[in-house]
């Protein structure tokens, strides 16, 4: 895997959109960068309720291929995460509480359905903290 520079985790949307589409480095790369680094600091700071890893590089690879086709949505191969608020299919959302901690729904949220129809990739759900 490339390691990304630095500048990476503090460009716009337009920025890394650009340089997915100029290859600079792939929707894959972006969003295995993007996943460990929330994987590493998101415990630190309370931030990261579940990972999705998994989902999210399946994700990026559809993105690729759709980038390499010239059939990019606007927000082809941008990683996301969402509030553990909102529901992923057959996936904790425990709403930060921990009696509904075991607590999923089967089908994704509107805001999550919206976000993967955009091209977004999603790798993660946020703690609800203060």
């Amino acid at each position: 895997m490339k390691d990304l520079s630095e500048d990476v985790f503090f460009s716009s949307i337009g920025e890394l959109s650009a340089r997915l589409k100029a290859r600079e480095f792939s929707a894959v790369e972006l969003a295995r960068a993007f996943s460990e680094r929330l994987e590493r600091l998101g415990p630190r700071y309370n931030a990261l309720a579940l990972s999705l890893r998994e989902r999210g590089l399946k994700s990026a690879k559809e993105s690729d291929d759709r980038l390499k086709r010239e059939r990019a949505r606007p927000l082809e191969g941008i990683p996301c995460a969402v509030k553990d608020l909102l529901s992923v299919a057959n996936r904790p959302t425990t709403w930060g509480a921990r009696p509904f901690a075991s607590q999923t729904f089967d089908y994704d949220a509107t805001a999550v359905t919206k976000l993967d129809k955009a091209g977004a990739v999603l790798i993660g759900k946020l703690a609800m903290i203060e």
